[in-house]
């Protein structure tokens, strides 16, 4: 029984793993935007946090500590 647990876990790890890299896969096979469209980023991914869920927590992460980053340079 530890052979099929060891096989479980590793299993459902690698699944986890190959979702991610789909959602990935995903992002970057839609077309990309051209440069003058006005997109505001955080509603781009307020609107697809469903279908990229891991992206769009990493860009919560990463685009709120700019936002901070910004508001110290004002003190």
């Amino acid at each position: 029984m530890k052979a099929f647990k060891e096989f479980d876990e590793m299993s459902s790890n690698e699944f986890r793993c190959n979702s991610q890299k789909c959602q990935l896969e995903l992002y970057l096979d839609k077309p990309k935007m051209p440069r003058h469209v006005k997109l505001d980023i955080l509603d781009f991914w307020k609107s697809n946090q469903f279908r990229y869920p891991n992206l769009a927590s990493m860009a919560r992460d990463i685009l709120s500590i700019r936002c901070l980053l910004s508001l110290r340079s004002f003190f």
